[in-house]
């Protein structure tokens, strides 16, 4: 018990280590103080006079503490002041240091913004969906030299990619495009998820959601068979615009969207339901657009997309119905042809051909095979 009190005391008497270093420090520039105020009394106050083997040391009138302590105090500002002069240097180095390393972030950043904007501007020259693979490696190039175009050349890819797939899909021996197509049919997939990838990158970045964007967005996700997704998507640009039904009802879009409803009655309805428009067309409006159209301007076939009934695995089921008005005596009757989009599976209505039938028998044959959904010429 002793010694737990003597150990307590002791504690308490004798300082820490800090303590005593600081103490140290105190007295060690105490001394130093003292040294030079001693030292510079001998050396300019103090005169010295040796006769023979005797020397007179006088100090000089100026002997006052005062001022003695007053000029030692200058030394002593002037030794403290070396430190703050030495900081102050390396501040002043420090600043170039910075300045230049800013100055040469500005001219890198520069660089980069120049080299971005020329290859955008390259991109540019490549036109065509069979060269849009080239346009999106440059523009992933810009956009990797500066982040900030990635906004909007996303969109303006997503766009690309999505116009592609649309005109591929009337491209072919029974669609509604003269064209030669610009991509391959082992691209078409490809084609459909970089659309979407563009699209879902740039509705992600949007800070309110945009009409065009979600149109393309669904038709892309009708094209990769996903119909929920596509639904959903469907919903969101009504909700931001209710003019998107009418897009979504548009022929090329249309046809787009039907893809994902394969030959699911139950989903075609749901769709015409989402756009409000009555899905698979009813005779009476089939009826109503062949009758309508004018045959005097008519250039070629009236023509319906079709969806097939039932198919078995993997068999095409996206049909185009062609059909040639014929008017006589007042009266207009049809002769036409329903094939797949590759120009397969074709059959002559009415078979064999050579007559003409009326529009309603017409339907009647359609209708034993096909869900007739939309008329680019309506």
């Amino acid at each position: 018990m002793w010694r737990a009190i003597k150990s307590r005391w002791m504690k308490q008497v004798i300082p820490t280590l800090p303590t005593l270093q600081v103490i140290t420090r105190y007295l060690w520039g105490l001394i130093l103080v003292v040294a030079i105020l001693v030292g510079f009394k001998y050396l300019f106050f103090t005169s010295c006079l040796s006769v023979g083997n005797v020397k007179e040391c006088v100090s000089s009138s100026v002997d006052s503490s005062s001022t003695l302590f007053a000029i030692g105090g200058i030394l002593v500002a002037i030794v403290a002041l070396i430190p703050t002069f030495w900081i102050e240097g390396k501040i002043r180095d420090a600043k170039k240091e910075v300045s230049q390393e800013i100055t040469n972030s500005v001219k890198e950043d520069m660089q980069h913004l120049s080299q971005a904007q020329t290859l955008i501007f390259n991109a540019g020259i490549y036109l065509g969906a069979g060269t849009l693979l080239i346009t999106e490696e440059i523009i992933q190039q810009a956009v990797s030299l500066w982040p900030a175009f990635k906004k909007e050349e996303y969109r303006k890819l997503g766009s690309l990619f999505s116009e592609a797939v649309r005109e591929e899909f009337y491209r072919g021996p029974s669609g509604l495009s003269s064209h030669p197509s610009s991509i391959r049919k082992d691209q078409v997939a490809t084609y459909i998820n970089k659309a979407i990838f563009y699209l879902e990158e740039t509705d992600k970045n949007l800070e309110h959601s945009e009409r065009d964007v979600l149109v393309d967005l669904g038709c892309m996700y009708g094209c990769a068979d996903k119909y929920d997704e596509m639904i959903r998507v469907m919903e969101r640009a009504i909700e931001v615009d209710e003019n998107a039904r009418d897009d979504f009802q548009e022929a090329k879009n249309l046809a787009l969207l039907m893809r994902a409803c394969g030959t699911d009655r139950g989903k075609i309805e749901k769709l015409g339901k989402k756009i409000r428009k009555e899905l698979p067309i009813s005779k009476d409006e089939f009826v109503r657009i062949v009758k309508k159209v004018d045959r005097q301007n008519i250039v070629g076939y009236i023509n319906f997309f079709a969806i097939k009934k039932h198919r078995g695995g993997t068999e095409e089921y996206i049909y185009v119905i062609k059909i040639t008005p014929v008017d006589e005596q007042g009266q207009r009757s049809v002769t036409g042809i329903y094939l797949t989009l590759e120009g397969q599976d074709s059959h002559d209505i009415p078979s064999p051909s050579g007559h003409t039938v009326s529009i309603e028998e017409f339907f009647d044959e359609v209708d034993k095979e096909l869900f007739v959904i939309c008329s680019p010429d309506d």
